[in-house]
C-alpha cells in the first residue's frame, strides 16, 4: 500500500494555511506566518513567507515575502476591516522557481526576488482603466453590505467617495511552471442585462 500523500501542518511552529506551490524539484511549499519570539502577535509584527512543508509540517527556513511597504486604503468598522474597492496596494505571488513576485498595483510594473538574490524588474505601459460612476456606487453598496452583515449595525454607511477613479494595473500573478507570469489586469467594465 502506497504512503499517504503530505499533508500541511496546521500545528505551531509554524502556523500553515495550506499547500500552494510546487517547486521545479518537486519541493511542496505552504503559506506561513510567524511572529518575533516574546511579542505580542499583531498584524503589525507578523512575518509572511513561504516554507517548505513535508509529512511532520515545516521543514527549512521561511522563504520571506518581500514587502514594498504599500499600504490599501482600508474601511475600518467596530468588527470589520476591508480594502477600498479598487485602492492600488501590494499584490504578490510564489513561483515554482522559489522566486516572490512582487509589486505595487498602482503602476503597471512587479518585481521577481529569485532565490539567489536576483531581482528582475518588469515594466509595461497600460492605459488606466476608468471606473464608471455606476460602478463606483455599485461598489460603494457592495461594501456597505458586507461591514453591515460583519458588523451587524444596519446604520453603518460608506459613501464611496475614497474610491479610486482609476481601476489597478493588474490584480493578479500567476507564476507558470515555465517561470513566465501572466499578469491578470483590469478591464472596462459593461452593465450586463439580468438573463430571463
Amino acid at each position: 500500500m502506497a504512503p499517504p500523500p503530505p499533508t500541511c501542518s496546521l500545528v505551531d511552529p509554524p502556523p500553515v494555511v495550506g499547500c500552494q506551490v510546487m517547486r521545479h524539484d518537486g519541493a511542496l511549499f505552504a503559506r506561513a506566518s510567524f511572529y518575533p519570539p516574546g511579542e505580542q502577535p499583531s498584524l503589525e509584527n507578523r512575518v509572511t513567507g513561504m516554507q517548505q512543508v513535508g509529512r511532520d509540517g515545516g521543514v527549512g527556513d521561511l522563504i520571506e515575502m518581500p514587502d514594498l511597504g504599500v499600504e490599501r486604503l482600508e474601511i475600518r468598522s467596530e468588527r470589520f476591516n476591508t480594502s477600498v474597492p479598487y485602492s492600488p496596494g501590494q499584490i504578490s505571488a510564489f513561483s515554482p522557481a522559489g522566486a516572490w513576485i512582487v509589486g505595487d498595483n498602482s503602476e503597471y510594473a512587479f518585481e521577481i526576488h529569485y532565490p539567489d538574490g536576483r531581482v528582475v524588474k518588469a515594466e509595461r505601459y497600460g492605459s488606466p482603466v476608468p471606473i464608471p460612476a455606476e460602478e463606483k456606487e455599485y461598489s460603494a453598496r457592495r461594501t456597505t453590505y458586507n461591514v453591515r452583515c460583519f458588523n451587524n449595525d444596519p446604520n453603518w454607511t460608506f459613501s464611496g467617495s475614497d474610491i479610486p477613479d482609476h481601476k489597478p494595473a493588474y490584480y493578479l500573478f500567476t507564476p507558470t511552471q515555465g517561470d513566465r507570469v501572466m499578469v491578470a489586469r483590469y478591464g472596462d467594465s459593461h452593465l450586463v442585462e439580468a438573463a430571463t
